[in-house]
């Protein structure tokens, strides 16, 4: 996937106006605690379209859209689909760009970081937030909210908290980018955000070649075609249970992987930006 107009733009505008908000907090002594759920209102977002819909607008964007469908509970109870700690709760809609999204913000957070470092160079420790981005029933728009995990949290700088925190607007250019390109992610989506600070390398998330069909375990069998024939395989009981890996290609890139147990879908992994 390439890199998103409005991400580089956003990487060249948020360092200057991080130092600015800074700036302005001190002169102005304001002193709110981080993590106090900061809210931002985006415009509606678009409407919710079924899995794999094909994208008929005729705009740039993936042509994969998948519903979160969660028949079962996540461990806290709640019906969601889970992505390496990522929620997007029952009836979201998700496609391969809200990685965008997600990226957008992990890149706000460490410029937070070089800002506040570039004048405190012993600032370090780690750093466990929430963003949520939420769906307003009643206006239609996404409601953006930022908590600390102040439990997990060891970094102590509050000017780092705070504008790791509040300075979430990143997210909504994004999201201007994704209705302009009539992509149809929405719904109630939860990035969960781990820093260490100063940063360490990560190591690159695995993901199968693009020709790959799910492993099936014994007692289950490969169902449906991949590209060119199709778009989706997955492994199914001889009662027509899907149980395992649901492979999801997209313009020929392999795009999602559902996990199924049972017949329920409450996990899946999304193919990581080709540059993160």
């Amino acid at each position: 996937m390439t890199k998103s107009r409005v991400s580089i733009a956003a990487a060249v505008v948020v360092l200057g106006a991080i130092a600015l908000w800074l700036a302005t907090h001190r002169a102005s002594g304001h002193d709110d605690r981080a993590g106090s759920g900061s809210a931002m209102s985006a415009s509606p977002s678009p409407g919710v379209a079924p899995a794999n819909a094909a994208n008929t607008t005729g705009a740039p964007g993936p042509t994969s859209n998948v519903r979160a469908q969660a028949s079962g509970a996540r461990p806290d109870g709640s019906a969601g689909i889970e992505d390496a700690g990522d929620v997007y709760e029952h009836g979201a809609v998700i496609t391969l760009r809200v990685r965008e999204i997600e990226k957008s913000l992990k890149k706000l957070v460490r410029q937070c970081y070089d800002t506040v470092h570039a004048e405190r160079p012993d600032v370090r420790g780690r750093l466990h937030m929430s963003v949520k981005l939420a769906h307003d029933a009643d206006t239609g728009n996404l409601i953006a909210s930022a908590d600390l995990d102040k439990a997990k949290t060891t970094v102590t700088d509050h000017d780092l908290l705070e504008c790791a925190t509040e300075n979430i607007f990143a997210a909504e250019e994004v999201l201007e980018q994704l209705r302009a390109d009539h992509d149809a992610t929405g719904g109630n989506i939860m990035f969960d955000f781990d820093f260490t600070f100063p940063p360490v390398p990560q190591p690159k998330e695995p993901w199968p070649p693009d020709d790959a069909s799910p492993p099936c375990a014994a007692g289950t069998a490969l169902k449906g075609d991949k590209p060119p024939r199709g778009e989706e395989q997955w492994c199914e009981r001889p009662d027509g249970t899907k149980d395992g890996d649901d492979y999801q290609w997209s313009d020929g890139k392999l795009s999602v992987i559902m996990i199924y147990v049972n017949g329920t879908s409450n996990s899946l992994r999304m193919r990581p930006l080709d540059d993160d």
